[in-house]
């Protein structure tokens, strides 16, 4: 067998391996029947619970590149929408498609005949996010807060600090979004309204109160709080020194919906867990919370190949309270392996296979010459 044969034949292999995973994943992409469940609204306010293999109202709510906004009746619009309804717990990779160039990038297309588009990287090249509608924090679940939700995702970035190259700009490709539910619904732990509780006053002093002298000539407390020596003072501004306790207000406790949200594609040392780290760059903030990305310095290249995927998976119960299991096929749940020294050793010694090295995995370095 010649050199270039056993090759090929190794690549047929890997080809063969690639296609099946990919009908693998693709397949549970599909779409079913049922009522379609909206787990961010509770059942009180008109709520839908969701259960497995039924569909949920997934809305992907994207900031676009300035010279993408557009008015609708006299409202400027500066977001893209896009929405599916994907079947609960099954493991799905949604495609966001033109949501990088729509990001950071924008078309012109002249009145020639026949008509020429040309493309351009935007020219305010700030910090863009896509979130998700719904999944924001319990005092603001329809809009996710950039920066405090695990809703809302940063997507494009100026190439200076994602890319090294001011000329560039960085979009994310990969995404992973978790939707944990309890029976059925999004679940905030911890949340709890604004309240009020009774505290030791720390201003008491029997002192600063005033004086009725009675029988006896015992101190009395006539008044609730001492005069300010301004006497112009309003009551707001009083001190109360005669209360033992007082009255405060707590304030509320807004949390994250449990186990909602992106998690990062790329683990703790910016390496793409998704992808091949020599091919994707890590974009993002924070260390450790970026995700897989691509760089780019031309415009008709990034509207070509412009997409963002989004793998779906599923924790908790549904309102049924039957327990998810998509979530261990999350392929971000193998970054665990990725980030190890055995994924770093596989990949050198794949590579090596690659460029004809064979003898990294124990075979004679002449075997594909026989």
């Amino acid at each position: 067998m010649s050199p270039l044969s056993a090759k090929g034949l190794f690549w047929l292999s890997v080809t063969a391996v690639a296609v099946m995973l990919s009908l693998v994943v693709f397949a549970t992409a599909k779409s079913c029947s049922g009522t379609v469940c909206t787990p961010y609204v509770a059942a009180v306010s008109g709520g839908t619970g969701c259960l497995r293999k039924n569909p949920i109202n997934l809305r992907f709510v994207l900031q676009m590149a300035q010279e993408n906004n557009y008015t609708v009746n006299g409202v400027l619009k500066s977001t893209a929408t896009f929405a599916f309804t994907p079947c609960v717990d099954d493991i799905a990779a949604l495609a966001l498609n033109t949501a990088p160039f729509l990001a950071a990038g924008y078309a012109v297309t002249n009145n020639a005949t026949p008509p020429v588009t040309s493309y351009y990287l935007t020219g305010n090249r700030s910090d863009k996010y896509l979130s998700v509608f719904g999944f924001g924090m319990s005092n603001q679940t329809t809009e996710p807060e950039v920066g405090v939700s695990t809703g809302a995702v940063l997507v494009a970035k100026n190439g200076l600090e994602a890319c090294g190259d001011p000329t560039m700009v960085g979009v994310v490709t990969l995404l992973s979004l978790e939707i944990g539910l309890h029976k059925g619904y999004f679940n905030y732990v911890g949340q709890s309204g604004q309240t009020t509780t009774t505290i030791p006053n720390p201003n008491y002093n029997a002192s600063m109160c005033g004086d009725e002298s009675g029988s006896g000539g015992s101190r009395q407390t006539t008044t609730t709080t001492a005069p300010k020596a301004n006497a112009a003072a309003s009551s707001s501004d009083s001190i109360d020194y005669c209360s033992k306790t007082i009255t405060v207000n707590v304030p509320a406790i807004n949390v994250q919906p449990a186990r909602v949200g992106f998690a990062p594609t790329c683990n703790a040392q910016d390496q793409c867990t998704l992808g091949d780290p020599d091919a994707y760059v890590c974009i993002g903030n924070v260390t450790g919370k970026k995700n897989c990305g691509l760089c780019y310095s031309n415009a008709a290249t990034l509207a070509g190949n412009s997409s963002v995927t989004v793998w779906v998976s599923y924790v908790g119960t549904d309102r049924k309270n039957v327990v998810m299991t998509s979530s261990g096929d999350n392929p971000i749940y193998y970054s665990n392996f990725v980030r190890s020294g055995a994924f770093q050793t596989i990949s050198s010694k794949f590579n090596s296979l690659i460029h004809g090295n064979f003898s990294v995995v124990g075979l004679n370095v002449n075997f594909a010459k026989k």
